[in-house]
């Protein structure tokens, strides 16, 4: 059975555009954002590498539940008050 492609999609969607978006929420800057964006990717990529190792899970799906998780909770945390990105 071959991969379809829409799957590819998702999974460079998931690892490129949730971390973008959940770094220009907090960093105080253009460089800022693109150090932590490429931070947050790379975190997320590993811990779900991790994950889909220990839970036998397929790493697509898996990406885009992290990567989303990540994404909240920068949200979140942004929401609360915290962090150089929170509305004054």
């Amino acid at each position: 059975m071959t991969d379809r492609p829409d799957r590819c999609y998702r999974f460079t969607a998931a690892l490129v555009l949730i971390p973008a978006w959940a770094a220009i929420q907090v960093a105080s800057g253009w460089a800022w954002t693109l150090w932590l964006a490429g931070l947050i990717g790379v975190l997320a990529y590993l811990s779900t590498f991790v994950l889909a190792l220990g839970l036998d899970q397929p790493f697509g799906p898996l990406l885009a539940a992290v990567c989303l998780a990540l994404g909240g909770l920068i949200g979140a945390l942004r929401r609360a008050g915290s962090g150089p990105g929170a509305d004054a």
